[in-house]
């Protein structure tokens, strides 16, 4: 639709809630460029920029619009320039799916609104970026093989979210793989969220190998169908207490529960943490309790702040099912001696209904280390949740040694 008064009109995508496979779109035409002066996309609507050659050109990036950010969606797998010089967008209930190339953006670049999943990051990989994430905006790193990507400066401000993409299938495909060379700050109510992102559910090298009743473990072992390990195995630990990288374990069996995710941040100069970092396992109903926490592995100059690093389980009430149990965390801090107000948290899962109460599972790692020490800390707190005698934490694997300066 295109009025007199304007040189480009608006382009209207509206599929009436009629559901395709995700691979059917609306596409602009191959081998060409496309100006438009606004963009809305309604009820299921996928607008695609298809190939190399072709290139949305957006005239203004404040006119786009969606009506739901998982489902409206523009999916560039050539690309997209915006006509002026962007610093700032904001855009309403959509998902950007970025394959392609963004063009002409401020190495100081503001999102709020919408959702952009970066599978391609040639845009952001890079020494000079500083991203600001606000107002509802979810960044998720999106590139596959555990590949990361280099940026200046990250801050999460209110609403704002910090993620990597889910995995779907049984290996580890995606993780929020990042360099900072400047500073990370994480402000109250915003948050680096890797909950639920992890192995999926049926997946992952701690996932119980017969027992659809016990938890899966990570950090430590998961909790026993009706606190019995012996006719009820759980799920075994695995990864490292001192650089955690892998996913959490999602339950056995059940379609409802995942592992969390894993964060791997390197931080030149200072990480604030006064919202929070979240690795925990993601439930979407009651009855799900046997994944695990995941990763959160941070080297940074220094921590400030009084916000939470978690990758912790969950509390609920069930029916004597076992539990999952907490992920890893570590810190070390490559200038700093002071890890200042920020709470770790990271006990296992547990059901509340459990008749032996030792359902429960094992705590996870929380390990610190300052600047001046050889060795860090390793703290392990299950929050009183009582876990049968064989439900423990485990520091290592097979054949080889830990040290630390103190154990809490």
């Amino acid at each position: 639709l295109k009025k007199a008064a304007e040189i480009y009109g608006t382009l209207i995508v509206d599929n009436n809630n009629y559901a395709t496979n995700p691979g059917i779109t609306t596409a602009i035409s191959s081998n060409e460029t496309t100006y438009l002066g606004n963009i809305t996309l309604k009820m299921l609507a996928r607008l695609e920029v298809p190939s190399t050659n072709s290139t949305l050109v957006i005239v203004d990036s404040r006119n786009i619009t969606g009506d739901n950010q998982n489902n409206s969606r523009i999916i560039i797998n050539g690309n997209l320039t915006f006509a002026n010089y962007t610093s700032f967008i904001n855009w309403t209930a959509l998902t950007l799916e970025d394959n392609g190339q963004v063009n002409n953006l401020s190495d100081n670049i503001t999102i709020s609104g919408f959702k952009w999943s970066v599978n391609e990051s040639s845009e952001f990989n890079n020494n000079r970026t500083n991203l600001t994430i606000e107002g509802g905006a979810i960044f998720e790193l999106g590139k596959p093989n555990n590949l990361g990507i280099t940026l200046r400066h990250i801050l999460v401000k209110s609403r704002g979210t910090l993620t990597h993409s889910a995995n779907t299938a049984s290996n580890e495909t995606y993780k929020l793989n990042m360099t900072l060379l400047g500073n990370l700050t994480v402000e109250s109510t915003g948050s680096i969220n890797v909950s639920g992102v992890g192995y999926k559910w049926g997946t992952g090298p701690g996932r119980p190998s017969n027992s659809d009743g016990s938890g899966s473990g990570y950090g430590g072992y998961g909790g026993s169908y009706q606190g019995n390990s012996v006719s009820y195995p759980s799920g075994v630990p695995y990864g490292s207490v001192t650089a955690p990288i892998n996913l959490g374990s999602g339950h056995y069996n059940n379609a409802y529960t995942n592992g969390g995710g894993a964060v791997i941040i390197n931080v030149t100069g200072q990480t604030n943490v006064t919202g929070s970092i979240e690795s925990n396992p993601y439930r979407i109903i009651s009855t799900a309790i046997g994944s695990t926490g995941g990763s959160i592995y941070l080297i940074t100059g220094t921590l400030v702040g009084t916000g939470n690093i978690s990758a912790a389980g969950n509390s609920l009430a069930y029916s004597d099912w076992g539990s999952g149990s907490g992920g890893r965390i570590a810190v070390h801090l490559t200038s700093g001696n002071d890890f200042n107000s920020v709470s770790f948290v990271n006990h296992g899962s547990r059901d509340t209904n459990c008749q032996s109460s030792t359902c429960s599972g094992a705590a996870g790692t929380i390990y610190l280390k300052k600047a001046a020490e050889i060795y860090g800390t390793l703290i392990v707190d299950n929050n009183n949740y009582i876990t049968n005698l064989v439900t423990t934490t485990l520091i290592n694997q097979t054949n080889q040694t830990q040290q630390f300066q103190n154990i809490n």
